[in-house]
């Protein structure tokens, strides 16, 4: 991977963290800057983009299982048009393992804020669960998070484990 793209993508993602925290969501305009985007890296970097109908199955799939957690109500749809369009200005041979730790840093930063959440209200809970009350079980240890700074947190591992960046 270029590493000019990879910084580039990481400027792109602090500014949008910082904006998702702000206001909760992530404008359209970004994915559709992806969708700019990633003709010019087919063009500038053919050696590492290069046209492949297996190119577009990592972010149609994220984009597929992504409907089915917004329809769920588990992920927003801002978050999830992001996240495929982004998957698009990842080199194919990268994108399986971005993949992966994107998967590993969202279930790290869940149980994070699952314990927290637990230990928070550990009162609530416990009512709860005597009760069988499922919706007070779920407000008491679910809470949503902005998904952007989990792909921060996840570009920046996977930049210094692939050797762009060095901590």
């Amino acid at each position: 991977m270029e590493s000019s793209v990879y910084f580039l993508l990481c400027i792109e993602l602090f500014v949008i963290c910082f904006f998702d925290i702000k206001e909760r969501k992530i404008r359209n305009a970004w994915s559709l800057f992806h969708l700019v985007l990633c003709p010019v890296l087919f063009l500038s970097f053919p050696d590492s983009y290069f046209f492949t109908w297996s190119f577009f199955y990592i972010p149609l799939a994220v984009l597929l299982i992504g409907f089915v957690l917004f329809a769920l109500n588990i992920a927003g749809a801002g978050d999830i048009k992001f996240l495929s369009t982004f998957c698009l200005l990842i080199p194919l041979a990268k994108q399986e393992t971005f993949i992966y730790y994107l998967l590993v840093t969202t279930v790290f930063v869940a149980l994070c804020i699952f314990i927290y959440n637990l230990i928070k209200s550990w009162k609530t809970f416990l009512l709860a669960i005597r009760s069988l009350s499922f919706i007070i079980i779920k407000e008491s240890i679910g809470s949503r998070f902005p998904y952007s700074i989990v792909i921060l947190i996840s570009w920046l591992v996977f930049g210094w484990k692939e050797k762009i960046i060095y901590f």
